[in-house]
């Protein structure tokens, strides 16, 4: 399974089962998704049948599971599915469902982990964008401790402290790839106190809770199931951080360290994660359309690892265009150019520019059907270099257009500094 590479399943499946909250029995629909869409659920039960993504930006509510909603939309408890994508290495997936909470299984990710391994995974022509934080971000409050910190891989480090309550104090530290994910993670079944029985179904929470599919613990002992790993509490509440922390939408690249977490700390901290992300990129001009990867794959013909463009927005004038491209240690020229001290090779920083001037002059109804080839370049110069991590950004501006060609002038700029610029002449041929 290629790390750099977006994946999707490799055929639909059915499943179905119970929500823990609202105790509504729900069918679901896996099927394969394109590159760039993420984790999509789809409501086939509402009229027009709308959809909302798993977005920490829609999170809507956090009580005992996490809700996201987009206008009629609404998909409560995704954090298991989530986990479950997140440890398998699944990039997009599309999901429906015919109820507004998704069915808990056994409570473990299990109950979705086996039908995606059973759905099988197909590796897609689309580079896989990481998350990875531009600094060490964290969140301290009501006794709950969150860090992460930057990171060349991803890691969790939890900790659980009831006292003398039981499960007393827990501690858990892994890395979870797919191997250790499925091992040591998808099995940790949720828990409840059974002094919180009671109100959690006073508050309409819990009804579809049962002895089968959620530990139970009394005063001082678990009073129905045997358990699956002696520190199971502690390995749940890691499922649960990964699958929150999935809304990102992107694996995370970090060193996650966690004390007393749950989900309204999990969704903060993600969207602590976002705002500190949201600030080390260019952001759009005012008004600008915003193209990003299934329209990109559609105009240009690059692929991984040649796409060399994130995302572009295009102002209205259809005549100036900003590129966008993270980047990041992993990137495969790296271990080849200067590996003791990466540098982007400044070939690839024209060619940035010339993909993005691309896009420019293809988007439109027919960008499926032609191909802009640059035959020359003018004026080109660098003054400096691009260091990873970076956010790189260009800026295009068409001079003159033909039918069969144009002129664009380009400038690349990584923060506030300006690293190059040229002219660029382009040939547009059909396909």
């Amino acid at each position: 399974m290629n790390k750099n590479r977006q994946h999707t399943i490799g055929r639909s499946i059915t499943l179905s089962g119970v929500g823990i909250h609202t105790g509504e029995h729900a069918n679901l629909v896996f099927k394969p998704a394109p590159p760039g869409q993420g984790i999509l659920f789809v409501r086939t039960d509402i009229p027009g049948s709308p959809s909302v993504p798993a977005d920490i930006d829609l999170v809507v509510d956090v009580s005992r599971g996490t809700t996201v909603e987009n206008g009629k939309a609404r998909v409560q408890t995704v954090e298991h599915l989530l986990a479950a994508c997140c440890g398998l290495g699944i990039d997009n997936l599309t999901v429906e469902t015919d109820r507004r909470e998704l069915p808990v299984g056994d409570g473990s990710a299990d109950f979705y982990t086996r039908a995606l391994i059973e759905a099988g995974t197909v590796e897609q022509d689309a580079e896989r964008e990481y998350f990875t934080p531009p600094e060490a971000v964290y969140l301290n409050e009501s006794g709950t401790e969150l860090a992460v910190i930057p990171s060349d891989r991803f890691s969790i480090s939890a900790t659980i402290h009831y006292g003398d309550r039981m499960p007393g104090s827990q501690f858990i530290s892994i890395s979870p790839d797919r191997e250790s994910f499925i091992k040591n993670i998808s099995a940790a079944r949720t828990y409840c106190f059974e002094s919180e029985i009671n109100e959690l179904k006073k508050r309409g929470l819990g009804m579809g809770g049962s002895l089968e599919n959620t530990i139970v613990i009394g005063e001082k002992e678990i009073t129905n199931t045997t358990l699956r790993f002696f520190d199971e509490f502690v390995r749940h509440k890691i499922l649960d951080l990964m699958g929150d922390l999935y809304l990102l939408g992107a694996p995370l690249r970090a060193a996650v360290i966690a004390n007393r977490c749950g989900h309204a700390a999990n969704v903060e901290l993600a969207r602590r994660l976002r705002k500190a992300r949201r600030r080390s990129l260019p952001a759009p001009p005012p008004g600008a359309r915003t193209i990003e990867l299934p329209e990109l794959i559609r105009i240009l013909p690059h692929r991984y690892p040649f796409l060399l463009v994130d995302r572009v927005f295009m102002e209205p004038s259809g005549k100036t265009a900003h590129g966008v491209k993270n980047i990041t240690v992993n990137e495969p020229y790296f271990r080849e150019h200067y590996p003791e001290d990466p540098v982007l090779p400044r070939v690839l920083v024209m060619e940035f520019m010339a993909q993005s001037s691309a896009v420019m002059l293809l988007s439109g109804s027919d960008d499926d059907k032609k191909l802009a080839y640059f035959i020359i370049i003018e004026k080109a110069v660098f003054f400096g270099d691009v260091r990873p991590p970076a956010a790189i950004r260009s800026r295009v501006r068409l001079k003159r257009a033909r039918e069969k060609g144009g002129r664009v002038e380009g400038e690349c700029y990584c923060g506030d500094k300006k690293i190059a610029e040229a002219v660029f002449m382009f040939a547009i041929v059909e396909r």
